[in-house]
């Protein structure tokens, strides 16, 4: 008889673009490759005590007791692929499932997969949900991309991703370091407010989104334009934007970001999408602060 009392974590992965393999490589090739991968997922998710449901013609569903076993395999496979012909995307949603047999299927599997396809090559895409139910080391390891509404759900769905694969190191030894932060907090001014990202606060939005911490209103700017996040005991401003940002340090000269990080100290000003013909009430300044 189904079950329909265990919450788990589902993960989907699969092989970007391989219809596209199959074109550039040939139909002998690119099914070897193809097939190499599946079971070097396979083999990750059950390294990581998780279950493989199907595989899915060039993907595999699988699901996991926790939010972070499914993390740590799906950022395990992610490096792991890295280093080949291949990338791969992730999609992962924690919520209650059917299970009958072999097999699981409802609202969450399909929310799982629903992220899986909005993730791009080398993203591990997750949802609210999952992300609420990390551990808080990983947890800081995320950082909201989109606001998007999900086939099947009513409402704006908060879609988050674990950092990117040159910053996986970091998340997962931040997952069992426990280092202290210091007490550095970070003003930003903005058409004559301030805003003040304490030393316990790990991110801070900026973008046109009324969500965001420090919101702004000018048409070059994205929704949800940058962030600035604190890794370890280091403040870093992140961009996620189409039209990048620019970041000038003191006063040196600008320097361009586009879906890049850079560490943030001192004083400074930030451009969003551009800097040549900034107007000054478009710049956001910032200083860095002391304290307890």
């Amino acid at each position: 008889m189904p079950d329909s009392n265990r919450s788990l974590a589902i993960l989907f992965v699969d092989i970007s673009d391989s219809t596209g393999l199959y074109e550039t490589l040939g139909d002998a090739e690119a099914h070897r490759l193809t097939t190499e991968c599946l079971e070097r997922l396979k083999k990750s998710t059950e390294s990581h005590g998780g279950d493989v449901i199907k595989t899915l013609g060039d993907g595999v569903m699988s699901t996991f007791p926790t939010a972070d076993a499914a993390v740590m395999a799906a950022t395990g496979m992610r490096e792991e692929e890295s280093q080949g012909q291949l990338t791969i995307r992730s999609g992962i949603h924690v919520g209650p499932v059917i299970e009958d047999t072999d097999d699981v299927y409802g609202d969450s599997v399909n929310v799982a997969a629903r992220l899986n396809a909005l993730a791009e090559a080398d993203e591990i895409v997750l949802s609210e949900e999952a992300v609420a139910t990390l551990s808080p080391m990983l947890r800081m390891g995320t950082r909201l991309i989109d606001r998007n509404v999900l086939r099947g759900r009513s409402g704006a769905t908060n879609i988050y991703e674990i950092a990117p694969t040159e910053a996986d190191a970091t998340v997962m030894s931040s997952a069992i370091v426990n280092a202290e932060l210091e007490g550095t907090s970070l003003v930003l001014g903005y058409r004559g407010q301030e805003f003040t990202m304490d030393g316990d606060v790990r991110k801070f939005i900026i973008g046109r989104d009324p969500s965001s911490d420090v919101v702004v209103d000018f048409s070059y700017a994205s929704r949800q334009h940058a962030t600035i996040e604190r890794r370890r005991n280091r403040l870093y401003l992140v961009d996620h934007s189409r039209n990048g940002t620019y970041l000038v340090l003191r006063d040196e000269e600008p320097v361009f970001l586009r879906r890049e990080a850079s560490p943030l100290s001192g004083t400074g000003s930030i451009a969003l999408g551009r800097w040549e013909k900034a107007e000054q009430d478009d710049l956001i300044s910032f200083r860095e602060t002391t304290g307890a």
